[in-house]
């Protein structure tokens, strides 16, 4: 599983195992870009759930009634999918996006993600 090294260390032969051991300090480095990004569209996106809810404050049953669009007759919903997508989901995997981490790879299982989307609407509109 682990290769002898010329300076007399391991590495491995699976590039998914890292060489670090539990306690090691792994060497990161952070993007700025992604770090903003993350910030921005969290930011947004509950900035955005904030108005829309406050704005169905003060609308009346009589104007929901008559609404077309879906945004306005669901507003709870549309607020539900900004928070737990745009806020919660995104800041989180944007912002892992933003970490390299040296000798050690990540990667994503796609319905581990999915699943966390899907649990992050849900608990959003519960």
């Amino acid at each position: 599983m682990f290769n002898e090294t010329a300076e007399g260390g391991t590495s491995p032969s699976d590039p998914f195992l890292s060489p670090y051991k539990d306690g090691d300090v792994i060497p990161q480095r952070w993007s700025p870009v992604f770090i903003f990004f993350a910030f921005f569209t969290s930011f947004t996106a509950s900035y955005s759930a904030v108005r829309l809810l406050d704005h169905d404050l003060w609308r009346t049953e009589k104007e929901k009634d008559h609404a077309s669009e879906f945004i306005i007759k669901h507003p709870q919903v549309v607020a539900a999918i900004l928070l737990g997508f745009g806020t919660v989901w995104s800041m989180h995997f944007v912002g892992m996006a933003a970490v390299t981490l040296e000798k050690a790879p990540m990667c994503y299982n796609w319905a581990i993600t999915i699943g966390s989307l899907v649990s992050a609407v849900t608990f959003m509109w519960a």
